[in-house]
């Protein structure tokens, strides 16, 4: 074997073999969140993911110094040496692999709740994770990470690769190729018996459950069917004023009716929550519409069912129209209220932040520093998310509502997006949320400004947890208002998500709420390929709309699901034509 080839196979044996160290150590750091046993079990994944690279590696490169030898691939020396064409296709797959893994590993907790698969990834959606979600930190651990692993497979090729025994030196290197095999054969026994019973936590097995799922659900086949009007929110009548002075609508991140009444009742029975239901008016049977922070908010203010994904660039584009299209912004500015949206974060929400806000509370740099000397938390769970704990912006909302004779305002909470607030502060989302709502509303007391204004407590969207999209519960969210002369009510008629428009004006005005749906639709979370609906009769029907293969995960009827996938495409089609913004 010639030195060149000796070195590159002990440049490849010790890339991947510093790979398989480097999970195996994440791994261990990361115990706390997972028994041993399913850590080792996992990292077998890697195992055969990296040694099966190895492997084909190793074939790939008898099998061109073969054909190189007896003249087929000759043509190959004018312009590249065989060393370099290997080099290129062994590190594209060692990096993709590397990089794969890497994700899963820096954003563990979140990968192994949504288990996310890259079945329905596409390049948009690579580029938006390496600009606007791996942070500094993740891309330069990353970056310090290859680099120390090339230069030690780069010094290790040189100095054992001047072992003179050609033989002794294939015999081992097949050796390696042999484990990459075995590897191999052996994952298949894994799928087979760990699978079913339980996932694996790797991105290889997300893969594999998901396949096994994509061919044992019933395929749905595609009819043409029209839109519902019902979708259309802005044909009903609304009302000529309002009566409060001041609304105020708190969005709580992924708490769904459930979680608030569980969290509730574990609250003390002086806090908020606790001894609010016999002042406010809950609707509990409210459908999110989207299962994305910035679609869910875009359909509660737009009035309109969003079919899209949030955070693909070509899904943004077909629905970033709606920030110029009527709005519940719109109106409350024109009866006459200062609208203003808050989040504790730097970054400004698309479309949701575009809409016509009188003012608009985010952070700057120099607030987060302020922030921190408060003693306020301050993070960057995401490249997307600089952001301070809610707590920091409370001086500046009350300040707001008190020195405009009407205001309307949305604040969106930043405690639940990560879990690094929750694991930093320790507090319960539900009690976290209503001691805010306490704090302002007595501030709002203390100022002889609470009996002119309307508390409403929403939430974003449900669970995005896989292994909850076929739970009903996962997509009921909790309507609250609130105001200390309301007599509690509570009304079970189910609404969407973007008809809180219209619940909130016929709330504001005390006048009645709309026609309750027959079934309301939804979106899953971006890369979920999910879409589906509630019907009045309770029944859920969950579909992966998937490029390839359209399936449906639950349905009370097949019919039935077949006419809600081709009726949401059609209206997702239709949905930037003029004619139908409404």
């Amino acid at each position: 074997m010639p030195d060149t080839h000796k070195r590159s196979a002990v440049f490849r044996i010790t890339l991947n073999a510093g790979a398989l160290l480097f999970f195996l150590a994440y791994r261990l750091y990361l115990i706390p969140a997972r028994s041993i046993g399913q850590m080792l079990l996992g990292w077998g994944f890697e195992v055969t993911v990296f040694s099966t690279i190895l492997l084909f590696s190793f074939v790939f490169s008898f099998v061109l110094q073969r054909q190189t030898r007896t003249g087929h691939l000759s043509f190959l020396s004018h312009r590249f040496s065989l060393l370099s064409l290997f080099s290129i296709l062994f590190n594209a797959f060692f990096l993709f692999a590397f990089v794969l893994h890497f994700a899963f590993f820096f954003f563990f907790a979140e990968a192994t709740w949504r288990r996310y698969s890259l079945l329905d990834t596409d390049s948009f959606q690579l580029l938006y994770f390496f600009t606007d979600v791996l942070p500094f930190t993740g891309w330069l651990l990353l970056i310090a990470s290859l680099i120390i692993l090339y230069f030690v497979a780069h010094y290790v090729s040189h100095r054992l690769a001047k072992i003179d025994r050609s033989s002794g030196f294939s015999t081992y290197a097949r050796r390696a190729g042999h484990t990459g095999a075995t590897a191999f054969v052996a994952v298949i026994g894994l799928i087979s018996s760990q699978l079913y019973a339980g996932p694996i936590d790797s991105p290889v097995a997300y893969i594999a459950v998901d396949l096994r799922e994509a061919f044992s659900a019933p395929s749905l086949m595609i009819r043409d069917t029209a839109p519902p009007d019902s979708y259309n929110t802005w044909q009903r009548p609304e009302p000529e004023t309002l009566r409060y002075k001041k609304i105020v609508v708190f969005v709580m991140e992924s708490v769904t009716l459930k979680a608030l009444e569980e969290g509730t009742s574990r609250l003390e029975p002086e806090r908020m929550f606790a001894r609010m239901n016999p002042q406010s008016h809950r609707f509990t049977n409210i459908i999110a519409s989207n299962m994305d922070s910035r679609t869910g908010m875009l359909a509660m203010l737009s009035g309109r069912f969003v079919p899209f994904e949030a955070y693909s660039d070509a899904d943004v584009a077909r629905y970033a129209f709606l920030s110029r299209e009527r709005s519940l912004v719109h109106r409350m500015n024109e009866y006459g209220y200062v609208t203003a949206f808050s989040a504790a974060v730097t970054e400004q929400e698309a479309v949701v932040f575009d809409l016509p806000w009188s003012e608009r509370f985010v952070l700057t740099e120099a607030d987060r520093d302020r922030a921190r000397k408060q003693g306020f938390l301050c993070l960057t769970p995401y490249e997307f998310e600089h952001s301070c704990d809610d707590r920091f912006l409370l001086p500046r909302l009350v300040d707001f509502v008190a020195a405009h004779e009407r205001a309307f305002l949305y604040h969106e909470f930043i405690y639940g997006h990560s879990q690094e607030y929750l694991d930093a502060l320790q507090i319960d989302p539900v009690r976290y949320y209503s001691d805010y709502v306490e704090a302002l509303t007595e501030a709002l007391k203390k100022r002889g400004l609470l009996d002119e204004t309307l508390i409403v407590i929403v939430a974003d969207h449900g669970i995005r947890m896989k292994g909850y999209e076929t739970e009903r519960s996962t997509y009921i969210l909790p309507l609250y208002f609130f105001h200390p002369q309301f007599q509690g009510r509570t009304d079970a008629s189910l609404y969407a998500h973007f008809d809180f428009k219209d619940l909130l004006l016929a709330e504001a005005s005390h006048t009645s709420p709309p026609l309750a749906r027959d079934h309301a639709p939804f979106i899953g979370m971006t890369s979920s390929a999910i879409i589906g609906a509630v019907d009045v009769r309770g029944g859920l029907t969950v579909i992966k709309d998937r490029r390839w293969r359209p399936y449906a995960l639950m349905t009370p009827d097949t019919a039935h699901a077949e006419r809600l996938l081709a009726g949401i495409r059609s209206y997702r089609d239709r949905f930037t034509e003029s004619d139908f913004s409404y």
